[in-house]
């Protein structure tokens, strides 16, 4: 073997082993104490990228709070493999999954979520989910932003006017 090869083959094995540890500490997101839920968020957080794939297999199906605490570890990491399933819990029937999913999306800075965010302010029953909605907006930093930004200074809620 080559010294690129080893190169290679060593990189697989750090990512293998760090979706394992992953695994591990996603596991330990539905302990009933709240210290060792925040310690695995954390740990999943500082892992990132490798996290992903993990949070999603066990989220997809997963109780609400697995997901409501999976859409914010997945916002604060930003890796564009969980913009589907992100775009799929900002249309949550769970007010707190929907939001957090919103400002996850709003983190994430990729042009094409500037519609859909767009459409949720405009049309989100929440007021909380369509404030989240304008921040993340905001966010992009894009005149094209403009519009939709300016509707929601027409809203009838404070909160999404601020």
């Amino acid at each position: 073997m080559n010294a690129s090869q080893l190169y290679l083959l060593g990189v697989v094995a750090l990512i293998g082993c760090a979706e394992h540890r992953a695994e591990e500490h996603v596991a330990r997101l539905g302990d009933t104490d709240r210290r060792v839920r925040l310690d695995a968020s954390y740990e999943l957080v500082q892992l990132g990228s490798s996290s992903v794939e993990p949070i999603l297999r066990a989220a997809q199906n997963g109780s609400d709070r697995l997901q409501y605490v999976s859409v914010q570890i997945l916002g604060r990491i930003g890796d564009a493999r969980a913009i589907p399933f992100l775009r799929d819990r900002a249309s949550a029937s769970n007010i707190h999954i929907r939001r957090e999913a919103v400002i996850a999306l709003g983190m994430m800075g990729e042009p094409g979520l500037l519609a859909p965010l767009a459409g949720i302010l405009i049309a989100d029953g929440d007021s909380g989910v369509r404030s989240a909605a304008a921040r993340g907006i905001s966010n992009f930093l894009d005149t094209t932003a403009v519009p939709s930004l300016i509707s929601a200074l027409r809203d009838r809620e404070p909160e999404v006017r601020r």
